[in-house]
């Protein structure tokens, strides 16, 4: 925890961080100042990029990138009329974001940017989870969180930092 508050207030700058909607007191959450009980749902599809040269066969057929077809104005309407969420958990790729790694892709960089917007126009508040897992681009990458986590965020959290609807999960399943 006090990791992930440390890489927090390098990536940050205070005036940013002091101008949230979204707060967090203690194990409570607040909405512009007022309580909030987060309601949410995953999206997986954007998890790597849609293409990745030296990925396996399996990882480019295009059946698994169904998820980024459904990506759309009535699939978030959905997500919010059906299941009454609030929050879009997306799940992003550290290789791909980390400008060190082999399959880094400033296109997928922009691709997420527009997503996000995209969640945030239709008033969802926003949480990219990074992930390392070989689902996301590299197969058996070290424990996270590591020094390309740190790159990765480094790319992404710039362009999301000034926006009060966007929460960061740092590590998703990091190691022991």
């Amino acid at each position: 925890m006090r990791l992930a508050a440390l890489i927090l207030a390098l990536l940050f700058p205070l005036s940013a961080m002091a101008a949230q909607d979204v707060t967090i007191k203690g194990k409570d959450f607040y909405l512009d100042g007022k309580p909030w009980l987060p309601k949410g749902i995953k999206v997986e599809a954007f998890a790597r990029p849609a293409f990745i040269p030296s990925a396996p066969k399996w990882m480019n057929d295009p059946s698994n990138l169904q998820g980024r077809q459904w990506w759309t104005l009535a699939e978030r309407a959905a997500i919010e009329s059906r299941f009454g969420a609030t929050i879009i958990r997306f799940a992003v790729s550290q290789p791909a974001l980390d400008p060190q790694s082999p399959i880094f892709d400033a296109k997928y960089l922009d691709e997420l940017l527009a997503v996000f917007k995209q969640a945030r126009d239709a008033g969802f508040v926003v949480i990219p989870s990074m992930d390392a897992q070989g689902e996301n681009g590299i197969l058996n990458l070290p424990c996270m969180p590591n020094d390309s986590t740190v790159r990765a965020w480094k790319t992404l959290a710039p362009h999301l930092a000034n926006d009060p609807g966007v929460m960061l999960e740092l590590f998703d399943e990091p190691c022991k």
